[in-house]
């Protein structure tokens, strides 16, 4: 019964011009909240917010659509200013609007109003069944043979974490502290070493490494590479030095037998629809293939 009712409410329904139909008709909620406590929420609703929505007692509620619209002006104004942001850091001709929420007639006045007044020349695009398009796409990109995808443009910046020696006379180093092996002396937080700078384009056949890379103490049996990401950072800003700043994620971290004497690699690359990355002994050859963490607010 409750997927039946959730399933009449649909924000596609939700008209740009009220004209065309003053209320959404939500039915019958009562089998769920009871009559007397959804009518007297109702109320109360109304007495605060100054609304005139309506209930009767089949268990309808009657709301005006300028109403229910002030229900998703928040999200649609985040969605907004979140493309916004989106096209100035990667200019685009073309806006697809796909998913659920994009059958909204609101959601797509406001976007094309919005986007084009900003980006004169953008074209907005809606398909027919935005709803549909999602898992449309998903089954054509998975029923493709081979690479769909030849190139792609990194949203952040990857790197990996190296200990690196101490200089008293470096701010940067001195704030950190320090760390001893084998007599030597290091600056107690790794070093941000990168791989991939943000906003570059990455081919899906290219491995990014970092290498000749050797264990600090002669009593090592391995060799640990954590694995980094960064945000997008302010341009006007210097790039991340070290693995402390804010804006730098660990999003997975790797380990590979090496020896004093040996030296190591890490290397990142970018697939389809993953992140892949490994260590290697140039030594003796042996391969470590790294844990990533699929935290897509990071990656």
């Amino acid at each position: 019964a409750w997927e039946k009712t959730k399933h009449q409410f649909d924000p596609s329904d939700l008209s740009d011009d009220p004209a065309n139909s003053q209320r959404i008709i939500i039915a019958p909620l009562a089998l769920f909240l009871g009559g007397d406590a959804l009518q007297n929420s109702v109320h109360r609703y109304n007495e605060a917010h100054g609304s005139s929505i309506e209930y009767n007692r089949r268990g309808y509620l009657m709301i005006p659509v300028l109403q229910m619209q002030t229900f998703f002006t928040k999200v649609i104004n985040k969605i907004v200013a979140h493309v916004k942001d989106l096209i100035i850091a990667n200019p685009v001709s073309y806006v697809y609007l796909v998913g659920g929420f994009a059958e909204s007639k609101m959601l797509q006045m406001r976007v094309k109003i919005d986007l084009q007044l900003a980006n004169p020349g953008l074209h907005v695009i809606v398909p027919m069944r935005p709803q549909l398009m999602v898992v449309t796409g998903a089954v054509l990109f998975g029923l493709q043979k081979g690479s769909a995808i030849q190139s792609r443009v990194a949203r952040s910046t990857y790197g990996y974490g190296a200990l690196i020696r101490y200089d008293a006379s470096n701010p940067e180093h001195t704030r950190r502290g320090t760390q001893k092996c084998d007599g030597k002396t290091y600056v107690a937080v790794c070093q941000f070493m990168c791989l991939v700078e943000q906003g570059s384009k990455i081919q899906v056949s290219d491995t990014h490494t970092g290498r000749g890379l050797r264990p600090v103490s002669v009593d090592q049996t391995s060799v640990t590479f954590k694995l980094y990401s960064a945000l997008p950072r302010d341009p006007y800003r210097p790039r991340h030095k070290f693995v402390d700043e804010v804006g730098i994620t660990c999003i997975g971290q790797v380990s590979v037998p090496c020896i004093h004497g040996q030296t190591s690699e890490i290397a990142m690359s970018f697939g389809n629809t993953e992140i892949k990355a490994k260590a290697k002994n140039e030594t003796t050859g042996i391969e470590c293939q790294a844990d990533i963490k699929y935290d897509f607010s990071s990656l």
